[in-house]
């Protein structure tokens, strides 16, 4: 009898190991990939909440710095917001691409710098 509890054990550890080493190498990397994932659509919702203030903003004539600098401080209050750090580069990266997303739903994004004329309205066909 003692062998056989000893062999039950000793495979009960063997499955036991073979499972962890399956979460390990597969599951675990899902979770982290989804999380980056929701990670990366919510920085692109706040860059394009960041280009649309700094529109709105430079309109009423109160942005003092080019556009894109404005955009890129405010998507990173917005991000050290939620608790995420941003390099230069991911912030350049997320700004250009929520330009690009505005400009293919029908916003006109008008020049870069400093008092650079109002915004037109959105098309209101762009999405009909």
């Amino acid at each position: 009898m003692s062998h056989l509890t000893d062999a039950l054990v000793q495979f009960a550890a063997a499955v036991i190991s073979l499972a962890a080493a399956i979460v390990s190498a597969y599951v675990i990397p899902l979770v982290k990939a989804r999380f980056t994932e929701q990670q990366l659509g919510n920085l692109r919702a706040l860059a394009s909440i960041a280009v649309q203030a700094t529109e709105a903003a430079a309109a009423a004539g109160l942005v003092h710095l080019p556009k894109k600098e404005d955009a890129a401080t405010r998507l990173k209050a917005l991000a050290a917001a939620h608790g995420l750090t941003l390099t230069d580069q991911q912030v350049d990266s997320l700004i250009e691409e929520a330009v690009l997303e505005l400009k293919r739903l029908g916003y006109e994004i008008v020049g870069s710098g400093a008092n650079a004329p109002a915004p037109a309205q959105v098309n209101q066909s762009a999405g009909a």
